[in-house]
């Protein structure tokens, strides 16, 4: 009997050790992750998506949704702007204008950000989506905005400051965009066709999402193929948010949260929507929001990229606080006007200050991110050209006789990305300061209640 007992436990510890075993070998090995090599999200636990049939009170979209980075579904609310029952093939195929108008259009429907656009009339394009491989992707026509509603929570006249851009997304269906996020909210409007979006939020993730690519905000990942021995830390991702996007649906996408989004066509061939961008604030209180729908739609509002550029052509004065408005090798000729050299501590310090990338003036305390410093070190080895420690004006004589393509093109995308890796670091310093205050307004009005 203890001879039984005996062989029992020992086959119970082998299989222990024979799980043990494979549990670490998933562990190390990422081929045998979940998901591996198979669409974005497939294996992945998911959660839906909050849905309202409402619009909420201004204030209280900022408040609630906006400043708490919360994606809402207003279901059905697209369909109380004109566009839903108006924009058919035939009626945007022939709108006054529709042969003028040039929009652009990209040639696959699987995104591909590097990809040249096409550029056709709208007419053309409709004449032709159904049966190409085409995607618009363009601002409204103003013939058209006067049939789509501004969505309700933006019709207010403090909010008019914050609109960004307008964009239409127009397809037979089956696009997929790659995973990207954005830095301004937005509000997407579906008329046509449905819609599959994959959320990840920022806040918890944005050391596993791999946006390789910082300077557009996207990953070059194969969103119908994720290897995870190419981005390991995408494992480490705690949840996904899913969204279904009905015909007539609308749908609040925060500020940085990172989303892959698939379309499908409707019965009729088509999948179109229309999003409105604004910019992102923490505080925005919104009062005089009593615009009547007749005077709401977007024909009647100015967008940030409506603004024409105004800036004074062969403007050469400068000063230090007006740098945004100047490329870099013109603040650093600037700068060597005053100084011999600049080190890369002057470097560092004359990007932080920079009010492009740092326009709320927010201050950095060491210890200063190693990625950030990492990035700052080859923005600074690309301008250094003589490699001796400091930027000179020989570097920048060296730099413009430099007639190697490719190095032109590898200097460039290092400090595109450069700026764009700085950008979205002081911008997380100021949505942590945002989000700190606002627990700090939870905490205190939480201890309110309780004295009462």
């Amino acid at each position: 009997m203890q001879k039984i007992a005996g062989l029992v436990c020992w086959c119970l510890t082998i299989q222990l050790l024979v799980a043990t075993s494979l549990d670490e070998l998933r562990q190390q090995d990422p081929t045998l992750w979940p998901g591996h090599l198979q669409p974005f999200g497939a294996k992945q636990t998911t959660v839906e998506v909050e849905q309202i049939d409402y619009w909420p009170e201004p204030i209280d979209f900022f408040k609630e949704y906006v400043e708490k980075n919360r994606p809402v579904v207003f279901k059905g609310l697209a369909k109380r702007s004109p566009a839903y029952k108006l924009f058919t093939d035939e009626f945007l195929k022939d709108f006054p204008g529709s042969k003028e108008f040039q929009v652009s259009a990209e040639p696959h429907k699987k995104e591909i950000r590097k990809t040249q656009p096409l550029y056709m009339s709208f007419h053309d394009f409709v004449s032709r989506y159904h049966n190409e491989s085409l995607y618009m992707v363009n601002a409204l026509p103003e013939e058209l905005r006067k049939h789509v509603l501004m969505p309700a929570p933006l019709r207010c006249e403090e909010t008019k400051e914050l609109l960004s851009s307008q964009v239409t997304w127009f397809s037979s269906g089956g696009t997929k965009s790659v995973l990207h996020n954005d830095d301004v909210d937005n509000i997407n409007c579906l008329y046509r066709g449905s819609k599959e979006l994959l959320f990840i939020e920022y806040n918890k993730n944005k050391k596993h999402v791999p946006l390789d690519h910082p300077e557009g905000g996207y990953s070059s990942l194969d969103v119908d193929s994720v290897d995870y021995t190419k981005y390991p830390a995408l494992r480490f991702v705690d949840q996904y948010h899913h969204v279904t996007m009905e015909e007539g649906d609308c749908l609040f996408i925060p500020y940085h949260w990172f989303h892959q989004v698939n379309s499908i066509a409707s019965d009729g061939g088509q999948n179109l929507a229309v999003n409105v961008w604004f910019q992102h604030v923490f505080g925005h209180r919104p009062q005089q929001c009593d615009i009547a729908p007749i005077n709401a739609t977007l024909d009647k509002y100015k967008f940030a990229e409506d603004e024409p550029d105004n800036a004074e052509d062969g403007q050469n004065e400068m000063n230090e606080e007006d740098t945004e408005k100047f490329p870099l090798l013109s603040t650093i000729e600037y700068i060597l006007e005053k100084k011999k050299s600049i080190s890369l501590k002057l470097f560092v310090k004359m990007l932080f200050k920079n009010p492009r990338l740092n326009p709320m003036k927010m201050k950095v305390r060491p210890p200063i991110p190693e990625d950030i410093v990492k990035t700052l070190k080859e923005m600074f080895a690309v301008l250094d050209i003589t490699k001796d420690g400091a930027i000179k004006s020989e570097d920048l004589d060296k730099i413009e006789k430099i007639d190697d393509e490719q190095q032109i093109k590898t200097s460039g995308e290092v400090l595109n990305q450069g700026f764009a890796v700085i950008e979205d670091f002081f911008e997380d310093l100021v949505e942590d300061h945002h989000q700190e205050q606002l627990r700090s307004q939870q905490g205190e009005s939480s201890k309110e209640k309780d004295e009462l």
